[in-house]
This record gives structure tokens, sequence and C-alpha cells, in this order.
């Protein structure tokens, strides 16, 4: 499993994949933040990106698929497929040892849900994580997907025969109340 982020929140790999599936790669990331490039390229391609680590991505396949494009400086190099013609990555200019990468190809990712994953993690830090930490317990962000909020729980949570008590009315209701998408909590 991916270690903790600096955030303190847990990674978790995702894969990613060019659109004819020829550039395949995954990435540990908690998502810290959302970024829209504005150099002159990525400004025309309006790609939303995540800012990761290179010992945090993998590249799985398609390594001969990959052309890149560099310009200006030409210290920062983004890739694209040849055969599709899909920008998955690049690597970055200021940060040259990061790589950003497009979350619109990553599988399970919703960027549209950043909004509602920032509000998720904002209540479980300021309102549900120093309730469970007076009892010895800790309860940390895992994912959210299609509804569902994944939570890990540690401590006295992770043995507490009422954890699932506490998720369902507790948990559950506090952050139905505040982001309508959520449908569910569960543990991670």
């Amino acid at each position: 499993m991916p270690s903790m982020s600096t955030t303190g929140q847990p990674l978790r790999t995702y894969r990613g994949s060019c659109h004819c599936g020829a550039v395949r790669f995954e990435i540990d990331t908690d998502f810290p933040e959302l970024t829209t490039c504005d150099c002159s390229l990525c400004r025309r391609r309006n790609a939303v990106m995540v800012k990761v680590h290179e010992s945090r991505f993998r590249l799985l396949s398609g390594e001969e698929s990959l052309h890149s494009y560099r310009f200006h400086t030409m210290t920062a190099t983004h890739y694209f497929c040849g055969t599709c013609g899909i920008y998955p990555f690049h690597r970055k200019r200021v940060t040259p040892d990061h790589y950003g990468i497009n979350v619109h190809c990553l599988e399970n990712f919703d960027p549209a849900d950043s909004e509602v994953v920032a509000t998720i993690k904002e209540l479980l830090e300021t309102r549900v994580r120093p309730a469970v930490a007076q009892d010895g317990g800790d309860i940390t962000f895992a994912g959210f997907r299609e509804g569902v909020v994944y939570l890990h729980m540690r401590g006295a949570c992770s043995g507490c025969p009422s954890s699932t008590a506490t998720l369902r009315h507790g948990i559950e209701n506090l952050l139905k109340h505040f982001c309508p998408e959520v449908q569910e909590v569960q543990a991670a």
C-alpha cells in the first residue's frame, strides 16, 4: 500500500492511460490540489492536472508509443501517444522531478468530485477527527467514488464494535448534510 502524503492523508494508486490504451501508467496521490497549467500549450488544451513526484509515477507500458514535445526553455517535456494523440502527462518545467498528470486520463476519477472531496476532508479534519481522537482513535479519508466515501479507521476505532454504527449514523449523516453528493460511508 502506498505511504502517507505530506498532508497526512493516505495515498491511493490510480491507473491511467491514453485513449487507445497503448500508454498505461499509474500514480500514487491524495490529490492535494488540481491545477490548470498556464503555459501556452496547456492553456490551449485546457488540461486539468495533479502534480506527482517522479517516485510516485510508474510507466507500465507504451514507452515506444510516446512522443514528446518541448518548447521555450526546453525543460518541460510534454508526452502524447503517437497512435491516438492523447496527452497523458508531462515532466514539469519548474519542478522537473515531478510530473503533471492529466486527470482526465485516470480511471475512476472524476475531477468534478474535487470540490466535494475538499469539503469532505475539511469536515473530517475539523469535526470528526478531533472527536474520535478523544477516544484514542483516528479516522482518515481514503477515497470518494460514485457517492461513497471510504474511510480508514485506526486505533480504538478499528476494533470498536460500534464503529459501523458510528460510520452510518454519525459521520454519514454529517457528510450527507453538508455534501448532498454523499450517499454512503464505508470503511476502506
